[in-house]
């Protein structure tokens, strides 16, 4: 994780801006993304004209990055020269020279911005400036922008920035370059909002694996602020999940949970989430494929010292009676194997009076029954 620092020392206009922007009784809830701008190039998803610009005309590039659709007009994702253990990707605006200013605008949020986070990307000059500003519009072409920080000019490069503000409606924000020089190009890098209401827990990964014939099912949450419980759900057809465990949230973002039953086929598992508000939120589903073959093993066989090893595999969890009948069909034994897991071995003894033959076990659960012969010495 970066280490975030405000500029004191080489932007003294934003040291004042800070204090303004600061509010104590405001707390930081959750950071929505990191975007560090290393899918390069971007996917251009749309364009559009933006009537802010000179005669409405310019084209505004809409990019799907890691974080979402970012707008960009005159910058670009390159991958030059960058901040050391940032990544090799970031974004650079280019000069401009008709009149217009090349900017980029971030994705949509949804719970209000408490902080802006940023890393200037500036080399040898004191020429390169740039405008920080917001908009309570979802629109990223829209000319409702209220300035945070206006002309604020690098000295020095790669020094983390944070913003405290209190913009509860905010919805976006834009980063201007407004150098004219030739060659005072701005670079900017790793760019993340927190917000300022409670974000819900957000999933960044869910897989399940088979872990000696059970299921482990791990997941990673990207913002755990307000989580209060994670609810693990199961189905067996995609569509109708039950809730088979339950954790507390302890902020270490790595979970893992073991069905202990899981069923032969197809399992499908997926993550509630449950803020202390109340708010739900699911992770995308994932399946795992059990393929055991059901049956029914006993050895040794022939059986000796009238003790019998038996071992259950592929039988859906539940109970089930163990019957064993002589060759006139008198029960010579009956007991009980609870199947808490799918594979289960166990030794059983006969009765003393089992006298040396052949002899037939049955396994039933009452919908089910195998059959299995065996001889007894």
């Amino acid at each position: 994780m970066k280490s975030f620092s405000t500029l004191r020392s080489t932007l003294t206009i934003l040291a004042c801006i800070f204090s303004i922007f600061s509010v104590s009784t405001v707390k930081a809830q959750g950071i929505y993304w990191h975007e560090g701008f290393n899918n390069n190039p971007g996917k251009i998803v749309s364009t559009s004209s933006d009537p802010s610009l000179v005669a409405g005309s310019v084209i505004v590039n809409f990019e799907q990055g890691d974080s979402g659709t970012w707008a960009f007009y005159g910058a670009y994702r390159t991958t030059g020269s960058a901040c050391a253990g940032y990544g090799a990707g970031h974004i650079r605006f280019l000069k401009y020279t008709d009149g217009t200013v090349p900017f980029a605008v971030s994705p949509i949020v949804d719970k209000g911005i408490s902080e802006i986070h940023f890393t200037p990307v500036a080399t040898g000059t004191s020429g390169k400036r740039f405008s920080v500003l917001w908009t309570a519009d979802t629109s990223a072409v829209t000319t409702n922008w209220t300035k945070i920080l206006d002309s604020v000019t690098i000295i020095t490069s790669c020094v983390d920035t944070v913003l405290h503000v209190n913009l509860p409606t905010a919805k976006r924000i834009k980063f201007k370059d407004i150098s004219s020089a030739s060659g005072y190009q701005v670079d900017f890098d790793s760019v993340y909002f927190k917000s300022v209401l409670p974000l819900p827990a957000r999933f960044a990964a869910i897989n399940a694996n088979l872990v000696s014939n059970l299921v482990k099912v791990n997941w990673t949450s990207d913002v755990e602020v307000n989580t209060a419980t994670y609810s693990i759900e199961k189905s067996t057809n995609g569509v109708d999940f039950k809730e088979i465990g339950k954790i507390f949230a302890s902020n270490s973002r790595n979970y893992s949970w073991i069905d202990p039953t899981p069923v032969n086929g197809i399992n499908y598992y997926r993550i509630k989430s449950v803020d202390n508000n109340g708010s739900l939120n699911y992770s995308t589903a994932v399946k795992v494929i059990r393929q055991i073959k059901t049956g029914i093993s006993i050895f040794p066989n022939p059986v000796l010292d009238r003790k019998m090893n038996v071992q259950l595999d592929g039988f859906e969890a539940g109970k089930y009676t163990l019957n064993v009948f002589n060759i006139n069909g008198q029960k010579v034994l009956t007991t009980s194997i609870n199947m808490e897991n799918s594979s289960i071995a166990q030794t059983i003894a006969l009765p003393n009076s089992t006298k040396a033959g052949v002899y037939q076990v049955e396994l039933t659960n009452g919908a089910n029954r195998v059959v299995k012969t065996i001889t007894v010495q």
